[in-house]
């Protein structure tokens, strides 16, 4: 992100891109998605970590197909709808504010700031910082964000159960084919 954002508005931006990738691609709307996954009984999710994005699928193995290109169309072409956006910010706004209402979460937040340095990624930023920066984070950003750091620099994509693995990476060259971009995660 740009040298103008505050670490935890860094944090706050890459959250929302990460939340964004299950809201639509280019080609089907949510909905769509939700539907193929759910006709094969798949699920599908993205969570967005300090410097990671963790992708989670299970499916049959004859499903496996399916999974794959759906993780590498939400990853190639998400929709980022001005509309789903602004649906997620006032979602994660009423998750944050009620974070506040948990005195276990609310011990952990004060600890991770009393034991880690401003500036350090593991510092988790107050609730009313990280309110802050939702509201100033533009759906602009976050396809700026998603171009900078979104690609198969640095990606690694592990599959394990029940798998060919032969097949599997066959798929996976093939979905991901011609993809470019992203960039290595901090050292």
């Amino acid at each position: 992100a740009g040298d103008d954002r505050s670490p935890s508005g860094n944090v706050m931006l890459a959250t929302l891109t990460g939340a964004m990738l299950d809201k639509g691609t280019t080609t089907q709307d949510k909905f769509a998605i939700a539907q193929k996954l759910g006709n094969v009984g798949a699920v599908l999710s993205f969570a967005v970590d300090t410097n990671t994005l963790e992708i989670r699928g299970r499916c049959l193995r004859k499903d496996l197909p399916l999974l794959v290109g759906l993780i590498a169309e939400q990853l190639r072409a998400p929709a980022f709808s001005d509309q789903e956006f602004a649906k997620l910010k006032v979602q994660l706004q009423g998750a944050v504010r009620q974070q506040q209402e948990d005195t276990d979460f609310r011990a952990d937040d004060a600890f991770s700031r009393a034991i880690y340095p401003v500036g350090h990624p593991n510092r988790q930023p107050t609730a009313e910082q990280m309110l802050a920066d939702m509201g100033k984070t533009t759906i602009a950003e976050v396809r700026q964000f998603h171009t900078q750091y979104y690609g198969p620099t640095g990606m690694r994509l592990v599959i394990v159960g029940d798998v060919d693995p032969a097949a599997a990476q066959a798929e996976v060259r093939k979905v991901f084919s011609g993809w470019k971009g992203g960039s290595l995660p901090p050292a």
